[in-house]
């Protein structure tokens, strides 16, 4: 337990990190065997899910968008990342941050110890142009520029080493919560969450678990849409609808002749 201004928080420390700081691992294998592990512990998961935004903090366009409420966002935003908030590792700083800003429609973009918005300004990015004004490219305006999204949250490294003969791997550090903006300027909506996982090629669905779809479609050609359902939301991204339409068009798309999904 640690405590900021009239705040107790917990340190969650997974189960497996006493066991894998234990082994006899080259500390090489320990931090890749460390990156792939699921930090969150099931007392953590509920404490996230406990700032996810309910039914009436969501609002329903008439486009069919789903709008999150931003004063919601950023008073759950302080009550979940506060600035001197500690975390076992950065690992589980950005599995945390990932679980709660896609609850919120909010794409993570982790980079340079920062937790950020994917429409936050890139860090450090150069344009280069051809010197030629003829030659040069027609780029339209980045979203990122156009937008500016300020969200981040930036953390450092506790008690870090820059001694080379002391040094560790980034992954065996705990972090600390040292800057925090909620604000936030681009839409908490499902349209604007879709796109931004569309631009950064996050948005894909799982082509082997829809061929095995096709195959069993293929043997039930009439398989009812409130048994077919389930079976995609497994394997399309969770902001994608899954509604008539869409099962339809699938139906249609993925007919007994079509080939499988490469």
């Amino acid at each position: 337990m640690y405590h900021t201004p009239n705040t107790t928080y917990t340190i969650y420390v997974p189960t497996f990190l006493d066991d894998v700081l234990l082994s006899q691992m080259l500390i090489t294998d320990l931090n890749a065997e460390l990156l792939k592990k699921n930090w969150l512990t099931p007392e953590l998961v509920r404490e996230i899910e406990s700032c996810f935004p309910t039914k009436e903090e969501i609002s329903n366009t008439s486009e069919g968008d789903n709008i999150r409420d931003l004063d919601a966002f950023k008073a759950k935003a302080a009550k979940l990342l506060p600035h001197g908030r500690i975390f076992v590792s950065f690992k589980q700083l950005d599995q945390v941050s990932k679980m709660f800003l896609d609850a919120w429609a909010i794409n993570k973009v982790h980079a340079a110890k920062r937790i950020s918005c994917f429409y936050s300004p890139s860090l450090n990015k150069i344009c280069q142009v051809h010197d030629d004004p003829v030659k040069r490219r027609k780029v339209d305006p980045s979203v990122k520029l156009l937008y500016k999204c300020p969200f981040q949250i930036r953390y450092s490294f506790m008690k870090y080493s820059k001694d080379p003969s002391k040094k560790k791997p980034n992954i065996f550090y705990r972090i600390k919560i040292s800057g925090v903006n909620y604000e936030h300027t681009c839409q908490l909506s499902t349209v604007f969450h879709r796109e931004s996982k569309q631009k950064n090629g996050t948005l894909q669905p799982n082509l082997n678990g829809l061929n095995d779809i096709i195959g069993l479609l293929r043997e039930k050609p009439n398989l009812k849409p409130d048994l077919l359902r389930p079976l995609l939301l497994k394997y399309i991204p969770y902001y994608k609808a899954i509604d008539a339409k869409f099962i339809r068009n699938f139906r249609q798309s993925y007919s007994l002749d079509h080939p499988p999904i490469r």
